[in-house]
């Protein structure tokens, strides 16, 4: 009997340590799985919204593409701002060239007419070369091509221009508006322009002595042509010289 009753004892005992160990086992099974759901939410990569994004606007990437955004947003500023309107443009165009010419002391833009009060007033100007039909043996080759048949390049031609206007501005009117091919540089030695060629012939081209001259009125002025004005119902010829500085066109440097 007493037997009996000490197992009884013993099996009871057993049941509890059983029952103990399993609720000791959920226990732990449920603080581990708290743990695991806490490091999830914790997890250190996780992706952060910021307003912009909540806006609907990506962040940049990285420090170092935000930087680039910002630079590049300052040389668009820059280049907004920095340059002038008509910057870097030369002061020559076409196959006129401005050479070293005074910044301050140039001919004016071109014969125009004259808007207002004061009537335009008109010019001719004609350009030859016949000079050069009697000296063919003296021309530089290849330039055969660039002299008219019967020497002249551009036929007498009327041109409104505008109180002020010089010889000089009267020729790249007339040049700009048939294509004539001109080129012209700034002396500064005498303080105004030369006409180093038209139509592609140049001083040199037909003699040491050859180049471009010019007469108003049939008379050949002593200074340059940048440095006479026009005056209405002048007749202006730019003539091309082979001997003598002019004086196979009845001029002379004395004049």
């Amino acid at each position: 009997m007493a037997e009996t009753k000490t197992k009884k004892r013993v099996l009871n005992a057993v049941m509890v340590a059983l029952c103990a160990v399993v609720v000791f086992a959920g226990a732990m099974a449920v603080t581990s799985l708290r743990d695991s759901d806490s490091t999830e939410l914790s997890e250190p990569n996780a992706p952060t919204l910021s307003a912009s994004q909540v806006d609907g606007e990506e962040p940049p990437d990285s420090q170092e593409e935000f930087a680039t955004e910002q630079v590049q947003q300052e040389l668009d500023l820059a280049a907004g701002e920095g340059a002038a309107p008509g910057a870097g443009v030369g002061a020559a165009s076409g196959s006129e060239s401005a050479g070293s010419q005074a910044p301050s002391e140039g001919p004016s833009q071109g014969a125009v007419a004259v808007e207002g009060d004061i009537p335009a007033q008109t010019c001719t100007i004609q350009v030859r070369c016949d000079t050069i039909l009697d000296n063919m043996g003296d021309l530089a080759p290849g330039k055969s091509s660039c002299v008219p048949g019967n020497g002249v390049i551009l036929a007498a031609s009327t041109v409104r221009f505008a109180q002020g206007d010089t010889v000089l501005d009267v020729l790249k009117a007339a040049s700009s508006a048939t294509g004539l091919q001109l080129e012209y540089s700034y002396t500064p030695g005498y303080g105004s322009y030369y006409v180093e060629g038209i139509n592609n012939l140049y001083e040199f081209d037909c003699g040491n002595e050859s180049g471009w001259m010019y007469k108003v009125n049939g008379w050949f002025p002593n200074y340059g042509c940048s440095e006479y004005q026009v005056r209405d119902g002048d007749v202006i010829v730019w003539c091309y010289t082979c001997k003598g500085y002019g004086a196979d066109l009845g001029a002379s440097v004395e004049q």
